[in-house]
């Protein structure tokens, strides 16, 4: 398991244990052997989605979380989704480890 990945099931497990509708929003590009290239899910998933999305509890507000490790930094489609999540009153979140996770978790409430 990647250190994205367990940061991803960690935030998962704790969001849902609080309370709220959180689920894992893969968006992945799906390797074609037959012509030996990525290819884009033909899901209607928009580009640029978080890797989790949740429902807030109690306030009903629609959350994205974007987990980067490493090097990886946020893409173009990446910031474009946060601008568009943030403008129609939803949050978005870029997370760097479980550390940085919990901060936002108890500036934002949600802690059970």
């Amino acid at each position: 398991m990647t250190l994205t990945n367990a940061i991803t099931t960690a935030i998962l497990n704790y969001l849902n244990y609080s309370g709220h509708l959180a689920w894992r929003e893969n968006n992945n590009a799906v390797y074609d052997p037959t012509r030996k290239v990525f290819r884009r899910s033909k899901s209607f998933t928009p580009l640029g989605i978080g890797d989790i999305c949740f429902i807030e509890h109690g306030t009903g507000i629609h959350c994205e979380i974007e987990i980067k490790t490493g090097k990886d930094r946020q893409r173009i489609n990446q910031k474009k989704r946060e601008f568009a999540v943030n403008f129609h009153g939803g949050k978005y979140f870029l997370v760097y480890d479980i550390e940085h996770f919990q901060e936002i978790a108890k500036r934002e409430g949600w802690t059970k």
